[in-house]
Parts: structure tokens; C-alpha cells; sequence
């Protein structure tokens, strides 16, 4: 037997569908003593790392009674996930039924044209990413980029950058040493706004219409170029707030002479019989009540008791915010304090009602022994006065 075959074509046609398939279509010509073979044989297919021996790789097959006609037979062999980057060899076994025969040295399996344009090279050539000197487009540049995405923010985000973790997450603009890092918005190829950091000075620098809107110095304060108009202003948390109201603002809500005495240290019922003496209180809409402290004296044998009263404007009783008497103390400088607003009165509502300020007592002595010299009321708000 004096056998010879040709590779004549290695067709992967299933690889290129998936790149872990790689059964291919081997077309050989075989020929016997110069001549092409008829008959029947049997073919066994391995592939090899050398051209001469070798070690073989994947797995073998014998092909059984394959007819030749003419010299020419087709098979497709299936040696495995085998191909990559390194040289192969296919070994060519026949047996006529007299015996096998090696054919050497090895074929070498080369790309066949399908497999030198793979669908990956289409891709690569009509990418949906095109670029040009310095940019990136996707697509027509309408479509949507996500990047490190599970799920769009807003139907109409075109641009959206997502991540994973429980703290920060977002995207830096960068540049060399004193530079100018910015964002900007743009309509209709207009520059509308942008904002920007200084890297010489610190600044971070709010542009719109061409113009330095807003500008945060090293020391976070900010300078607005223009009036700003807004419905309102709230503080990032609850701010203290101190109204303090003098004696001198106290008149007597009967009718009962009475003193403002600021040489004698406040305000007094200059009648010695029962009576109050009361001051008006303004306060900001939403104000939440802490605490209220009077400053009185009291040397004379009765008590004084000073309160905060909220009176609705359709109705003529009044309830109490705060409370706080002399009854447990005496003497011509006193400090009384109370801290828990009643319930149901913890807000200022302006719309429904107003407050004011009373100073009563049932044995005013018609001196400065009994006497207001002055009330802080302490609240806290949201938003700037």
C-alpha cells in the first residue's frame, strides 16, 4: 500500500456559532500507488502538536468502512474544546483491511475562510461604538449608556452611572495639577451652564448664561452674584433661637396702675390688690417650643406666677405653654425655668391663634418687692426667619 492524502479544507462551521464547538468537516483525497483510491476503508483522525509524531491532543476517532470514491472522502471529526493559539497537526490513519498505515508527516490544520471571518469580526467592524479623535459615540447618539448598571434610574436618563455600595457612588472629573474639572449643561449646542473647581484657588464656581451665579471659597462660604428669590430657606438641621422680652414691655390687663421701673429692676402692679400684668409675644410660623425662663423677685408675702398663653382668634380663653411660680421660693432675684411645653402647644401656629405673656398674682404688695424684669423664650427652627 502506497497511500497519500491531501487536507483539502478544515470548514468550522459549527465553531463559529459557538467557541466551544469545534467538531469540523475534514474533505481528504487519497490516493494509492500514484493512483485516486476506490473502495472502502477504514480511517482513524487524531490531532497531534508536531508535524512529525507528536503528542496527540483531545480525542482520536476511527471512522469505519468510509467509501472513497475517486480518491475523494468527507468526514466530520469532532476532537474536542482543543483549538487555541498554538500550531496543531491532524494524524491520518487508513486501513484497507491489510493493515494500517500512518501517513506522514502530519497535515496542518489551518483557518478556513469561514473561521478568518468569524460573526465576532462583523461585529468589530460595524461596532455600535465608533470612535473619532478624542471621542466615543454609541450608536447615533441617542441611545442610552449604562455603565456598571442593573437598572435605569429614570426613564429619560440617558447617561447613568450606578454602583454597589452603601456609601459613595458617582464619577470624578479630572485633570492635571490647576486645572479646571467641569460639568455642564447644554441645549441646542448652547452653553447654558456648567460648573467648575479652581484648582489654583479652591474655588468651586457655579456658572449659568455666562455669569459666576455662585461661588464657594476655601472656607465654604458662599457668594451669590445676584438677589436670589425664593419661597424659603431651611437650615440642614433644627436652629436655637432666643426671644427675650423686657420688663418694660408689660402693661396691666385690668386697668390697675402699674410701674415700668427699669431703675428698680422691672415692671410691677403698683396697686396692691389681684391683677396681671401681660407682654405680647411674636414668634415664627412653625417655631417648636424648648423652654421658657422669667426673671422676677419676690420679697413680699404672696406668690408670683409667670406663663406663656396660646388664645385662639376666634375665642377668648386662653391655655398655657409654659408655667412657673414663686411658690417654692422667695427673694429679690429669682430664676424660673420650665422646659416642657404642653401638650398640644409644642409648634407656634400663627394662623390659629396668638400668644402672650402673663405675670400674675393675688397679693401684689404695690411695690418693686414684687416685680417682672424680664422673659426668654427659647425655640428652635427649620427655616431662616
Amino acid at each position: 500500500m502506497n497511500f497519500r492524502t491531501v487536507l483539502s479544507m478544515i470548514a468550522a462551521a459549527s465553531c463559529v456559532m459557538a467557541a466551544n464547538a469545534e467538531p469540523f468537516t475534514y474533505q481528504g483525497q487519497l490516493t494509492d500507488a500514484g493512483m485516486p483510491a476506490n473502495g472502502t476503508y477504514d480511517i482513524t483522525l487524531e490531532v497531534t502538536d508536531a508535524a512529525v509524531g507528536g503528542a496527540i491532543i483531545g480525542t482520536g476517532s476511527t471512522f469505519t468502512n468510509v467509501a472513497v470514491v475517486d480518491g475523494l472522502f468527507e468526514l466530520e471529526f469532532d476532537p474536542g474544546d482543543i483549538f487555541s493559539a498554538q500550531d496543531v497537526w491532524l494524524r491520518v490513519t487508513i486501513d484497507d483491511g491489510g493493515g494500517a498505515v500512518t501517513l506522514t508527516p502530519n497535515s496542518p490544520i489551518t483557518a478556513a475562510p469561514k473561521a478568518q471571518h468569524a460573526t465576532t469580526a462583523d461585529t468589530a467592524l460595524n461596532a455600535p461604538w465608533t470612535a473619532a479623535p478624542g471621542i466615543i459615540t454609541y450608536g447615533d447618539g441617542d441611545d442610552r449608556v449604562f455603565i456598571n448598571r442593573t437598572d435605569a434610574i429614570t426613564a429619560s436618563e440617558f447617561f447613568g452611572v450606578h454602583g454597589t455600595n452603601s456609601s459613595f457612588n458617582g464619577m470624578y472629573m479630572s485633570g492635571p495639577e490647576n486645572s479646571l474639572p467641569f460639568y455642564g449643561y447644554s441645549t441646542n449646542e448652547n452653553i447654558d451652564a456648567y460648573h467648575y473647581y479652581n484648582g489654583v484657588t479652591g474655588e468651586w464656581i457655579l456658572v449659568s448664561n455666562s455669569t459666576e451665579a455662585v461661588v464657594f471659597d476655601v472656607q465654604n462660604e458662599m457668594t451669590v452674584a445676584n438677589n436670589i428669590n425664593a419661597d424659603g430657606y431651611q437650615y440642614k438641621s433644627p436652629k436655637t433661637q432666643v426671644l427675650s422680652i423686657s420688663g418694660s414691655a408689660f402693661y396691666s390687663s385690668s386697668g390697675i396702675q402699674f410701674v415700668v421701673s427699669p431703675a428698680n429692676g422691672g415692671a410691677f402692679q403698683a396697686q396692691a390688690s389681684s391683677g396681671s400684668l401681660v407682654a405680647p409675644v411674636q414668634l415664627p410660623q412653625g417655631a417648636v417650643f424648648q423652654s421658657m425662663t422669667a426673671y422676677v423677685g419676690d420679697e413680699a408675702a404672696g406668690d408670683v406666677a409667670v406663663s406663656l398663653r396660646y388664645r385662639a382668634h376666634d375665642n377668648s380663653d386662653s391655655s398655657f405653654v409654659f408655667y412657673k411660680d414663686t411658690s417654692s421660693s422667695s427673694g429679690p432675684s429669682l430664676v424660673l425655668t420650665d422646659t416642657i411645653p404642653a401638650t398640644g402647644y409644642e409648634t407656634v401656629d400663627n394662623y390659629a391663634g396668638h400668644y402672650h405673656l402673663g405675670v400674675f398674682s393675688t397679693a401684689w404688695p404695690g411695690n418693686s418687692t414684687m416685680r417682672v424684669t424680664s422673659v426668654l423664650i427659647e425655640y428652635t427652627i427649620d427655616e431662616v426667619d
